[in-house]
């Protein structure tokens, strides 16, 4: 197989500077609609300190949950093949695989499963527990945690001839 391009989210500023400001954008237009909805919902933001805690511990836990739901798909989507570990470097957490190499489409499914469940987990728990309003302010800050998964996927779908994709400890390396 042929490298057909890499993403290379540790190391590219260019990258991590447009990551910002996709990061500030969303969670700008995400948060606009939210806080409406909840003024038009009759929500009350922040109305107890049991509302508070739960925003900040969910708010924290969100993006560790994110990175165990990439492990869980990794493991699914390599039929338990891959090594999973995790880390941390300049503001990201991440989980690496040890070069575990998959088809761009569960490649794709891997990069973008934290944003679907964890955000859906985030809003069903604050609805069930009556805080509606924080809950889509916690998801809002998830989702703007997201963007380096989605410019991942972006690049996967959109660079020719792209057959394979291979985790590297700085992002993953198109194949084809």
């Amino acid at each position: 197989m042929e490298v057909r391009g890499e993403v290379d989210v540790l190391g590219d500023a260019v990258l991590q500077r447009r990551m910002l400001v996709q990061s500030v954008l969303v969670l700008a237009l995400g948060l606009a609609p939210s806080l409406i909805a909840a003024a038009i919902g009759g929500w009350t933001i922040f109305r107890n300190g049991w509302a508070v805690l739960w925003t900040v511990l969910v708010t924290m836990a969100c993006f560790a949950v994110h990175e165990l739901v990439h492990a869980l798909f990794f493991l699914i989507m390599s039929h338990g093949k891959c090594h999973i570990s995790f880390g941390a470097e300049a503001g990201f957490l991440y989980t690496r695989t040890d070069d575990c190499m998959l088809p761009k489409g569960r490649f794709i499914c891997v990069l973008l499963a934290p944003t679907i469940l964890v955000t859906a987990g985030i809003v069903a728990a604050g609805f069930v527990l009556s805080f509606s309003a924080e809950s889509l302010i916690v998801a809002e800050v998830h989702l703007s945690g997201c963007v380096g998964d989605w410019d991942m996927a972006k690049a996967i779908a959109t660079t020719s001839h792209v057959t394979h994709v291979k985790d590297s400890e700085t992002g993953c390396i198109l194949l084809g």
